[in-house]
């Protein structure tokens, strides 16, 4: 039995999980679950290869948004980068209603060994191959062009980027008001060359070491951002380590010899990292009481980051 969380809304993933692959991979086994978040995410044995199965909740993706993630991953796979690319059923569909405004998709499985070490030092050949593959995203970002109806939301729009603080109480105005000044200074930010599709978490947890290269998966965080905002959530679990600044100058300079570094993200790097903090904390803030050690220690972060850039 898989843990629910808000999104689902009494609705059992585990169920539409047991529909989706009949209509998808009929043949498969009985899905095994592999997490359940904001997405209830399964495994899939299908005589044709293993596959990954994903549920999404209408609170989460429409499924416009959803058709928009997996143009893009195609896009991303045409232009030469490794990632877990969609599978279509057997009638064509790649996006298949379940009830209850339930949706589901299937991506190819990624043989390889998943980097595991979040938060960890990851050795020069595997920060210069991250790095180089978050950069070639970009390049290809640029070149992508959605289709009518069919586009990822706006950071602002999205449920994780855009900070919502529908979990915020009443009394929390010093986080509410750090909130807006960090949502108000990226508005302000033109929307011009270092702006397009992101994966939104290109963190080391979703990668995938390969005998010939290093593959990205988990696109569902996905928005229209800053490519900045790419880089401060594949650095964001790092920050603590005792050689941060040499894994960021190392990241930095790979990526560099890919595309150049977007400014901004030199110029304001503490702030889109503490951005990142915020939009995760304001995520979980659904799921943890205000009481947790995590939830306590990232509010802490963001007030003294804004009382600090105040002074």
């Amino acid at each position: 039995m898989t843990r629910r969380t808000r999104h689902w809304r009494g609705a059992d993933p585990d169920r539409a999980a047991r529909r989706a692959a009949r209509i998808l991979a009929p043949g498969s086994a009985v899905p095994r679950s592999i997490r359940t978040g904001h997405n209830a995410v399964y495994r899939l044995e299908h005589p044709r290869g293993r596959r990954v199965l994903r549920i999404s909740p209408p609170e989460w993706r429409r499924r416009s948004e959803i058709e928009a993630e997996l143009d893009f991953i195609e896009h991303l796979a045409g232009s030469g980068l490794c990632v877990g690319r969609p599978l279509p059923g057997p009638d064509g569909r790649r996006v298949v209603p379940l009830g209850r405004g339930l949706l589901a998709c299937q991506f190819r499985w990624l043989e390889g060994v998943r980097v595991t070490r979040f938060g960890a030092d990851p050795g020069a050949g595997l920060l210069a191959a991250w790095a180089t593959l978050l950069a070639r995203l970009h390049v290809a970002s640029l070149a992508h062009r959605p289709r009518p109806g069919r586009e990822r939301p706006h950071w602002s729009d999205d449920p994780l980027s855009g900070c919502p603080t529908r979990h915020l109480g009443p009394d929390e105005t010093g986080l509410r008001r750090a909130r807006d000044e960090l949502i108000d200074r990226v508005r302000e930010r033109p929307e011009t060359a270092d702006f397009g599709t992101v994966h939104g978490d290109a963190s080391l947890v979703n990668l995938m070491l390969r005998p010939k290269n290093v593959a990205l998966f988990d696109f569902d965080d996905g928005c229209r951002h800053h490519f900045a905002w790419d880089l401060a959530c594949a650095l964001h679990g790092h920050r603590e380590h005792p050689h941060f600044e040499r894994i960021v100058d190392d990241f930095l300079s790979a990526y560099a010899r890919v595309r150049p570094v977007p400014p901004d993200f030199v110029a304001n790097r503490d702030e889109w990292l503490r951005l990142r903090t915020l939009s995760v904390l304001l995520y979980f803030r659904g799921r943890r009481r205000q009481g947790d050690a995590w939830v306590r220690r990232a509010t802490r972060e963001v007030l003294e980051g804004a009382r600090g850039a105040a002074s």
